[in-house]
């Protein structure tokens, strides 16, 4: 419902309209944005530390809101009297100007300092904190990061061994296969004098002892393995749950290193039993019916050279697959070392994000004690309200987004306000 005035009528409403204003936008723009500063400051909170254990209780902004709200749609005669009842208590104490409505906005405008300051000094301690907790794990992942460097290189001297071992097993396999072959036609053509015996016992014998020498070899990189394992194990315990999963690979490592060793024990068993029984066996000339055994030992000799030589390869490999995993596995513990080193410079976006934000209380303070000033001085009061330069946040941002995210709100607000203007400007001169 609307009514149409005259051109005194008019005059005198645009006064009472322009009252109104100075009171009520002034106001309402600090309920906004001190409101929109607690939402910023909540969504700042929980991003960083999670759930909130205390909200910002916020009620009394949205009821000062509403009855500003109320104020400013009040009927126009009801306006006018409540002015002229300010003015008539302005004219009698001039102390006490604008009655019980100037003394609660100031003491409004003292409560937003204290918070304010109460705000700030929380969003230095949050810089502080978070600064404090990102150096501290910088430091930590670089102590890691310097372990494994240390465990790459000390792996890559493992492979170099490794590699070395497995050339010399390549070249003892094929010792051993011709040590077969000779042995097989050795039993097919059978030894005539015992002195091809003994020189075959001999042979034998230093094949064994060669193989007693790499058994040696075997049993040292398993303990070196072993102790690899454990110093693994140790890091990984000192890096808390980032080693964890390095932790499983040490204790995989280890185990592998034990069957390696269980291994080379069986087959030292073997190789100096075998020795043994080459020694023993051919230490007299054979009769008959010891050639026949003769036969039958060689034969089984055979059995368990051809078994020696097939668990011998089955080990170089089984150690060569286990530096390999040892190796796979660190890489990829270094790069999630680097990877986490990177992740935590999100302090810096962080301590940034809460900086503009501490800038942008600044200029609405400013703001803010710019219209205290106005209600404070009668002078004032019927002037423009004051506007506040969101462009001057806007120049403060310091990444894409925080523009996009600016410029998005500010045009739907705009965008509604211009709506609203539209609608105003459809008719006559109306005041609701």
């Amino acid at each position: 419902m609307f009514a149409v005035y005259n051109f005194n009528s008019f005059r005198e409403q645009v006064m009472v309209s322009n009252n109104r204003k100075i009171i009520f936008y002034p106001l309402l723009g600090f309920v906004l944005g001190f409101w929109i500063t607690g939402f910023v400051i909540e969504f700042l909170s929980t991003l960083i530390f999670g759930e909130l254990t205390e909200t910002l209780n916020l009620d009394w902004l949205f009821n000062l809101a509403l009855w500003g709200l109320v104020f400013y749609n009040l009927p126009d005669p009801f306006i006018v009297s409540l002015l002229s009842s300010i003015k008539a208590d302005s004219s009698k104490n001039s102390q006490n100007q604008g009655s019980h409505v100037v003394p609660s906005i100031l003491s409004f405008f003292q409560h937003n300092e204290e918070m304010d300051a109460l705000i700030r000094q929380n969003l230095q301690n949050v810089i502080g904190d978070t600064e404090k907790a990102s150096l501290d794990i910088v430091g930590r992942l670089g102590q890691v990061n310097y372990s494994m460097k240390e465990l790459d290189q000390t792996i890559i001297s493992m492979q170099q061994n490794s590699e070395q071992l497995a050339a010399k097993s390549k070249s003892s396999s094929q010792e051993n296969e011709k040590t077969v072959e000779y042995l097989q036609q050795y039993i097919e053509e059978r030894l005539s004098t015992v002195d091809q015996d003994h020189k075959i016992t001999r042979k034998l014998s230093e094949q064994m002892h060669r193989m007693s020498k790499l058994v040696v070899m075997l049993k040292g990189i398993s303990k070196k393995t072993n102790m690899l394992a454990l110093n693994a194990a140790i890091e990984a315990a000192k890096a808390g749950e980032s080693g964890r999963g390095f932790a499983v690979v040490a204790e995989e490592v280890r185990n592998l290193s034990t069957q390696s060793d269980d291994s080379t024990k069986k087959i030292e068993e073997a190789i100096n039993a075998m020795v043994n029984t080459i020694e023993k066996e051919f230490a007299i000339r054979y009769t008959d019916e010891k050639n026949r055994k003769e036969v039958n030992l060689l034969e089984q000799l055979k059995q368990q050279l051809t078994g020696i030589m097939d668990s011998y390869l089955r080990l170089v490999t089984l150690n060569k697959n286990t530096i390999q995993e040892i190796n796979h596995f660190s890489q990829n513990a270094t790069n999630q070392v680097v990877e986490a080193i990177a992740g935590s410079q999100f302090q810096d976006i962080i301590q940034q994000q809460i900086e503009t934000i501490l800038r942008s209380m600044d200029l609405f303070n400013e703001y803010l004690q710019e219209c205290r000033q106005q209600i404070e001085t009668p002078d004032l009061l019927l002037a423009e309200p004051l506007q506040f330069d969101f462009e001057a946040i806007r120049k403060l941002y310091v990444m894409q987004k925080q523009r996009m995210v600016h410029d998005r709100v500010l045009s739907q607000d705009q965008e509604g306000i211009t709506e609203q203007e539209d609608e105003s400007e459809a008719g006559d001169i109306t005041f609701f």
